[in-house]
């Protein structure tokens, strides 16, 4: 008995033996491995050669920019972060996902179906060759090339996806027979400068063409878009330039007349289309008949050049007629004013007195005047600085200007001389208040409400331009001295003593 119960439990500890190397075996079955992402270099004549190689890889493989190129980095155990002045080709083999994360110049080939590349948005992947026997190319961003055949991205037996949501653009750009795999998003944008091939199928997408972009479509449909203008594409074509797929606005312009410096006018009315143009014309200036021109009115006196502009507008092409010359001249007022006498002077006593700055103002109402640079207004007020040095007009750098109300016409600087009839060196400035003399003492200064002690006071007024005096209900004109100066007048009070 005891032999056979030591062979029992010989059996049972071998089953018990085998039923864990069973267990254990089934859990490693069920354990994913994975192989990590690895990069490989070899440097070539167009450069480092990248080959990135993954079975089931965790992270993406990312190319950002770096301050001494591109960065290639992954968060995959064991991968280390590699640093290229530039990179000449990038190999994907195996289940690899590439996310380019900044503008490259280079050329990628895809191996196998796992693979997938991205161009992020806004990034720019610049490329002669993409080449793919499987996988998934993505475009957010914008993919550059001088020629983008969508027939040679793969073999036409492949299982590559080319899907396109971004821009393309190229001098030639050929989606004839593209791979089963390649599609268009509606933002899809395809830039082409030299020439367009549709398939026949429908293309979801833009296609944005220069005039002389040459047109080819089998059959297929798309927009096409040209300066702005948008037309639909859906007949057989060959060879088509594209300006001649779209309407012309023939836009002209009536003779534009000369108009004065200040003159605003509106010369829409002179802008002619062709009927069925919906679009807003409007005019351009320039010094230039054919750079330069701008929407705004030239404030200057010269010659210049004006043209219409007529706007893209649905299937009407951007368009301008022919430029014409015109000129901005200033008003000519000799005729108005053929005496030389512009102006009057508006607040003077007596023909010469002026208590402060003389107010000039235009002898027609139908003009306002600028004095000195200063605002057009209907007046202008001038100060003796102004004008005099020395008692003497500070010709010929006094300068004025005249604009009629209506037409906003401006006049060249006209300058003021001794010779015309408003005459500044006459005139006599006053800029003092007038003095107070009690008794003929010092001068005072009287305040309203002020209580004068005296006995029988001569009260004395002084002032340049002194006309008359007035107390109340009496006005005195008795001037001492000079008449023709009018210095002073002097107020006699009798009093009784003890009285105010």
């Amino acid at each position: 008995m005891k032999t056979r119960k030591t062979s029992f439990k010989k059996i049972i500890s071998a089953l018990l033996c085998c039923s864990l190397v069973m267990q254990f075996g089934w859990q490693l079955a069920g354990i994913r491995v994975n192989a990590a992402t690895t990069l490989a270099v070899q440097n070539t004549e167009i450069g480092p050669v990248i080959t990135l190689t993954a079975d089931m890889p965790d992270n993406p493989v990312y190319i950002v920019s770096d301050v001494n190129g591109y960065r290639i980095s992954c968060e995959d155990d064991g991968f280390e972060d590699q640093v290229f002045s530039e990179i000449g080709m990038i190999t994907i083999e195996g289940a690899v996902e590439l996310r380019i994360m900044t503008d490259i110049k280079t050329e990628i080939e895809m191996g196998e179906a796992a693979a997938q590349v991205y161009v992020e948005p806004g990034k720019t992947f610049e490329c002669d060759n993409l080449y793919a026997r499987g996988g998934t190319f993505y475009n957010y961003g914008t993919i550059k090339s001088n020629v983008f055949i969508a027939q040679s991205l793969t073999e036409s037996d492949s299982a590559f996806s080319f899907i396109n949501s971004g821009t393309i653009e190229a001098a030639t750009i050929n989606l004839s027979y593209a791979p089963s795999g390649f599609s268009s998003s509606p933002n899809a944008e395809y830039i082409a400068s030299s020439s367009f091939t549709n398939g026949s199928e429908a293309l979801a997408g833009t296609v944005v063409a220069d005039r002389g972009t040459v047109i080819v479509n089998y059959g297929g449909t798309f927009t096409l878009q040209v300066d702005g203008a948008e037309t639909i594409v859906d007949s057989y074509l060959e060879n088509k330039s594209a300006y001649a797929l779209f309407d012309d606005a023939n836009v002209t312009l009536d003779d534009v007349p000369d108009i004065c410096v200040g003159e605003a006018p509106d010369f829409s009315s002179l802008i002619h289309t062709a009927a069925g143009y919906e679009g807003t014309p409007y005019i351009e200036y320039s010094r230039s008949a054919t750079t330069g021109y701008s929407t705004e009115l030239p404030t200057s006196a010269g010659q210049y050049y004006v043209r219409a502009h007529a706007p893209s507008s649905g299937s009407y092409l951007e368009d301008y007629s022919d430029a014409q010359l015109f000129d901005i001249k200033y008003l000519d007022v000799s005729e108005q004013f053929s005496d030389g006498n512009y102006f009057t002077f508006g607040n003077v006593v007596d023909g010469r007195y002026v208590n402060g700055d003389v107010k000039v103002v235009p002898l027609s109402d139908a003009y306002q005047i600028s004095f000195m640079g200063e605002r057009f207004a209907d007046y202008a007020m001038v100060s003796e600085e102004d004008v005099l040095v020395d008692g003497h007009l500070n010709e010929p750098y006094i300068m004025f200007k005249l604009k009629d109300k209506d037409s906003g016409a401006e006049t060249d600087n006209l300058y003021v001389t001794s010779s015309m009839s408003a005459n500044f060196e006459d005139l006599v400035f006053d800029t003092d208040e007038p003095y107070f003399f009690i008794n003929d003492e010092e001068p005072y200064a009287v305040e309203n409400g002020d209580v004068i002690m005296a006995y029988n006071p001569a009260i004395t007024v002084e002032d340049t331009t002194l006309a008359s005096v007035t107390d109340g209900e009496n006005t005195y004109t008795e001037i001492n001295g000079n008449d023709d100066n009018k210095l002073e007048t002097t107020i006699r009070l009798t009093t009784t003593p003890g009285t105010s």
